[in-house]
C-alpha cells in the first residue's frame, strides 16, 4: 500500500491538518471530496471508498471527523482502512479523546506522529508502545537521533529491546463468552461461544514463546473431515505470529510484546452445548382479606422462584470447568387474586381465581415466560 497524502477534516470540510507524503497529488485534491461524500450520505449511499478521476479517497468518520488517505495507484483498500482504525487508535492513546478540539491542542505531537507512522507513503510502526518511547506528550520536538531507532526498524517492530527482568513470567487466560437466543418456548434458536487469549509477559529479552492446539480443532475452509472436531470461525491473531508456521503445524509461534495483550480471538457457531432449565417455585402461608365483590384484581402475595440452569458440552466430559459464570436476570414473580361473589338468603358462595407471572430471561431480548 502507497499512501500519497492524508488529511483530517472537520465536519464541514475544513482540513485540519494533513501530511503529503510523495508529492504526486495536489493539496486542493481533497476540495473535491467532502462535497460528493456528504451527498451520498444524505442518499444513504455511504461508502468507505470514492473514485475521482485518478485518486481514490479511503476515509473513516469518527466523532464528526473525517480521516481521509489518498492514493494514486491500484492500493490495498482492506489495508488502508486498517491503517486508518490503527491510527485513530493512537490519537486516543496519546489524547484521551480523538475529536477537533484534541487535534488543534496537539498540532505538534500530530505531525510527529503522522511522520513516525509513515515513511514516503509506506507504513512504518503503528504500536502504541513503541511510539511513546521516543514521542511524548511533553515535548514539542524531537532531538536529533544519529540513528533511527531499532524497535521502529527492526523485524519485532512491538517490542522494545533490553527488557530485563529479575523473575520471568507468563500469565495466560483464555476468557469465553456464550451468546444465548432463546425463544418462548424454550427452544434455543441461536448459540455462539465468543472467546479470546490474553497474556501476560514479563520476561527478558526477545524471548520466543510456541503454543500448541488440540488436535480436535479445526478451522473454517480447512477441509477436514474429523469426527466430533471443534471449528472455530473468525480467527483473528495479534501480528507477532508467525502465521507461515502456524498454517504448516498449527503451532502459535510468537515474540510477545511486553505486557498485556490479546493474542488471539475466535467465535465458536456449532452447537457446542444445549441448555435445559428446571424450575422450583417456593410458596409461602398466605393470608389476606379478599377484594370487594366487584371482580377487580388485587395482588396477593409475593413469591420466590429457584432455577438451575445445566450446559452440557459433549467435549469436556473428561475435564472439569471452574469459576463459570452465567448471569441470569428475573423479575419477581406475582400472584393476583380475583373473586366473585353469588349472595342469597342462606349462604354466600365465593370464587377465587389465582394467576401467578414470571419472566426469565437468558440474555437481552431473549425471554422464556412461564404462567400457570
Amino acid at each position: 500500500m502507497v499512501v500519497s497524502g492524508l488529511y483530517i477534516l472537520d465536519n464541514k470540510g475544513k482540513v485540519l491538518i494533513y501530511r503529503n507524503y510523495r508529492g504526486d497529488v495536489e493539496t486542493n485534491a481533497i476540495e473535491k471530496f467532502l462535497p460528493i461524500a456528504m451527498e451520498r450520505e444524505d442518499e444513504g449511499n455511504l461508502i468507505p471508498v470514492l473514485q475521482l478521476g485518478e485518486i481514490t479517497f479511503t476515509y473513516v468518520k469518527y466523532n464528526y471527523l473525517y480521516l481521509v488517505c489518498l492514493t494514486r495507484k491500484n492500493a490495498n483498500i482492506a489495508l488502508a482502512l486498517s491503517f486508518l482504525y490503527k491510527l485513530i487508535n493512537i490519537f486516543l492513546e496519546y489524547f484521551g479523546e480523538f475529536e477537533e478540539e484534541s487535534i488543534r491542542d496537539n498540532f505538534v505531537i500530530t505531525y510527529e506522529l503522522l511522520d513516525e507512522i509513515m515513511d514516503f507513503g509506506y507504513p512504518q510502526t503503528t504500536d502504541t508502545k513503541i511510539l511513546q518511547e521516543y514521542i511524548t506528550q511533553q515535548s514539542h520536538k524531537l532531538e536529533v537521533a544519529p540513528r533511527p531507532p531499532m524497535a521502529v526498524t527492526n523485524a519485532v517492530s512491538w517490542r522494545s529491546e533490553n527488557l530485563k527482568y529479575r523473575k520471568n513470567e507468563v500469565f495466560l487466560d483464555v476468557v469465553e463468552s456464550v451468546n444465548l437466543l432463546v425463544s418462548s418456548t424454550g427452544n434455543v434458536l441461536r448459540s455462539e461461544i465468543v472467546g479470546s487469549i490474553k497474556l501476560r509477559v514479563y520476561l527478558s529479552g526477545m524471548p520466543e514463546l510456541r503454543l500448541g492446539l488440540n488436535d480436535k480443532l479445526r478451522f473454517e475452509n480447512t477441509g477436514s473431515k474429523i469426527g466430533k472436531s471443534v471449528e472455530l470461525e473468525d480467527v483473528k491473531f495479534h501480528q507477532c505470529v508467525r502465521l507461515s508456521r502456524f498454517e504448516n503445524d498449527r503451532t502459535i509461534s510468537f515474540i510477545p510484546p511486553d505486557g498485556e495483550f490479546e493474542l488471539m480471538s475466535y467465535r465458536l457457531n456449532t452447537g457446542l452445548f444445549s441448555i435445559t432449565g428446571m424450575l422450583w417455585i417456593l410458596w409461602s402461608k398466605v393470608r389476606a382479606r379478599p377484594p370487594p365483590p366487584n371482580g377487580s384484581s388485587k395482588q396477593l402475595h409475593r413469591s420466590r422462584f429457584n432455577y438451575r440452569i445445566d450446559l452440557v458440552d459433549p467435549y469436556m466430559a473428561q475435564h472439569s470447568v471452574s469459576g463459570l459464570r452465567l448471569p441470569v436476570f428475573t423479575t419477581e414473580p406475582q400472584v393476583f387474586m380475583t373473586t366473585e361473589f353469588t349472595a342469597s338468603a342462606v349462604h354466600h358462595t365465593c370464587v377465587i381465581r389465582m394467576r401467578t407471572s414470571t419472566k426469565l430471561l437468558i440474555t437481552a431480548g431473549s425471554s422464556v415466560g412461564v404462567q400457570t
